[in-house]
């Protein structure tokens, strides 16, 4: 993005495309944007041993109060037991009759 354009690159059917858009412009994005990229076994082994620096939580300045306060936790209440009906007849009655829902 630079100024009022951005540049984007997008995908056809001969390859990749690249166009300058003005902006307000709306962009999309499909699905192999986060694919992984796996490391390889040297870069592994590279990774080892290279020394790793712990650092303080206070030294980076970080408030780390609880924000949140927990009030009450409780189960979700019991479901009660299904009924088995004969008909259709009896279905449409239970759901008149008891339950109002038709």
């Amino acid at each position: 993005m630079a100024g009022g354009s951005a540049k984007v690159t997008r995908e056809v059917d001969g390859g990749l495309q690249t166009i300058e858009v003005t902006l307000p412009a709306i962009v999309t994005a499909d699905l192999r944007l986060n694919e992984p990229r796996y490391a390889s076994l040297p870069n592994i082994m590279k990774a080892k041993k290279k020394p790793l620096d712990v650092k303080e939580l206070g030294s980076l300045g970080v408030d780390t109060a609880p924000r949140l306060k927990v009030v009450k936790v409780t189960e979700p209440p019991k479901r009660a037991g299904g009924v088995k009906v004969e008909t259709v007849a009896d279905l449409v009655m239970k759901l008149k009759n008891e339950a109002g829902v038709l």
